[in-house]
Order: C-alpha cells, then sequence, then structure tokens
C-alpha cells in the first residue's frame, strides 16, 4: 500500500474502500506509510508484539492492558500469530472492522509488509470463519510461493498458466 499509484489508489476509491486494516508495526508503518483514499478509514493492528518504546496502534489500551506484558517466539511465528494473545487481539480488531462494515459498495482491506505471513493468517482464519475447507485455504495460501519464487513478472506469468493447467488436470 506505500507504493500504490495515484492510479491505483484512484481505483480503491472507485471500488468503495471504506477500511485499510494494517496488520505491520508502527516502525513498519512509519518506514513505509500507506497511500490511501482522503476518507479511507485506517486502523494499525500490529500483529506482532511491538516494544514499549513504539505505540501499539489502535489496538484497544484497555484491552492490552488486561492481558499484561506479552511475549512472542519469533522461532515459531505462525503458532505465535494464533496462540499470543496479542496477536489475537489484533485479528479480533480487525473481525470487528470487517463485521462493522456492512454498507453496500463499502469495501475492507487487510495487509501487512509482503502479504504472506500475517496478512496469511488474517486470510486464514476468515476464511475459516466462512467456512471453506482446508484444502482450498491451503492451496490458496501456497500461492503466495509462486509469487515469491518467481524473479519478474514473465516468470510470475508462466507460474500461474501452469498452475492454471495443473488445476484444470486435478478436475
Amino acid at each position: 500500500m506505500s507504493q500504490i499509484t495515484r492510479y491505483g489508489e484512484s481505483q480503491l476509491r472507485r471500488y468503495g474502500l471504506k477500511y485499510d486494516i494494517d496488520l505491520r508495526s508502527p516502525l513498519e508503518q512509519d518506514y513505509a506509510p500507506d497511500k490511501i483514499p482522503a476518507k479511507t478509514i485506517f486502523r494499525s493492528y500490529p500483529v506482532y508484539p511491538v516494544s514499549e518504546a513504539e505505540s501499539e496502534g489502535d489496538l484497544p489500551q484497555s484491552e492490552l492492558a488486561k492481558r499484561g506484558a506479552v511475549e512472542f517466539d519469533y522461532q515459531e511465528p505462525y503458532l505465535m500469530m494464533v496462540l499470543n494473545a496479542h496477536s489475537q487481539l489484533a485479528f479480533r480488531c480487525l473481525f470487528e472492522d470487517m463485521l462493522a462494515n456492512d454498507q453496500p459498495g463499502d469495501s475492507l482491506l487487510f495487509h501487512c509488509a509482503a502479504g504472506k505471513d500475517r496478512t496469511g493468517i488474517a486470510g486464514f482464519l476468515i476464511l475459516s470463519a466462512l467456512g471453506v475447507d482446508y484444502q482450498s485455504i491451503r492451496q490458496d495460501y501456497l500461492l503466495t510461493n509462486v509469487v515469491y519464487s518467481a524473479g519478474d513478472e514473465q516468470k510470475l506469468r508462466k507460474n500461474c498458466r501452469m498452475i492454471k493447467q495443473l488445476s484444470l488436470l486435478r478436475k
């Protein structure tokens, strides 16, 4: 979102972007701030517990105080994003905004820095809540590897064509 073009920003405005949910830390947000349409509501819900020197974004301070000091094991980030009280609060706030976004023509987007780990877990939680089967969620998540393994746009297009062919073969 920090590298979006003016054209991309106008497309988001026309699409009805109401909420921009940023799952990055405040430090990451300061380094690469989002470019969003003027009327879009920006929410900062850092999934990883941030240092005391940083702000906790828009997470409810009363909830953070109840949860007390939070430890995060960066050796097991996926496990911790699901089990850690701080991360759970960030994802709960995302769900609350999604549920509040109930008007036709309004949309919400969520993201982190690379769109894989924090965004991937958020996508997993949302799709699970919607009743999507685990295999479909897993397959969708693994498509991220296709994007990251492609060094350039041409290779990405080739990889996508291969995936499409493989999915047709499975049917």
